[in-house]
């Protein structure tokens, strides 16, 4: 069974599917970023990196103090896999760790400890000199969130954007302790 298109999304995505684009680990392995800036600084950058391994790694960078440099705090990566589904459709998964609980930059699977958070799936509408137009479906498991409750509420969000394969990650994070 497929997703269904939302009415708000039907015309768009009539207007940009301009042919079959499935996903091959070829086109899918690399490092994706957005176009723009998205906040007030430089700085303020989220992006995946994708590697040949099926690791994934989904950031973003946020100079909350407007001082230039990224510190420990104004950095999120998290970690999950990549993988192709049935439909050609790319998969992009990001967990949380369960103690300490937050954003896991160590996970790669869900266990006990390693809880799914998102499911992210790419429909590739088009791709034109680096720039990908997709169908980006957000499948949230907030239920992680609650302790007592782990069939608590999911969420999906459904929309069409563009982001850009780039060739390098935007800022060296690597110097950055991360918990």
């Amino acid at each position: 069974a497929s997703n269904p298109v939302y009415k708000h999304d039907k015309a768009g995505y009539a207007m940009l599917k301009t042919g079959d684009f499935p996903w091959t680990p070829e086109i899918a392995v690399g490092t994706y970023g957005y176009d723009t800036i998205l906040g007030e600084s430089e700085l303020d950058a989220f992006w995946f990196e994708l590697r040949e391994d099926g690791i994934a790694y989904t950031v973003s960078t946020y100079d909350t103090d407007a001082d230039g440099v990224l510190q420990e705090d104004e950095v999120t990566v998290y970690s999950g896999t990549w993988s192709i589904n049935s439909l050609g459709k790319l998969e992009i998964t990001r967990f949380y760790d369960r103690e300490p609980f937050g954003p896991s930059s160590s996970c790669f699977m869900e266990t006990s400890d390693c809880l799914l958070y998102n499911l992210r799936t790419w429909e590739l509408l088009n791709e034109d000199d680096g720039k990908l137009t997709l169908v980006n479906i957000h499948d949230f498991r907030y239920d992680i969130l609650y302790a007592d409750d782990m069939n608590g509420p999911k969420e999906v969000f459904r929309d069409v954007r563009t982001l850009e394969r780039l060739d390098t990650v935007p800022f060296d994070i690597s110097s950055i302790e991360l918990q």
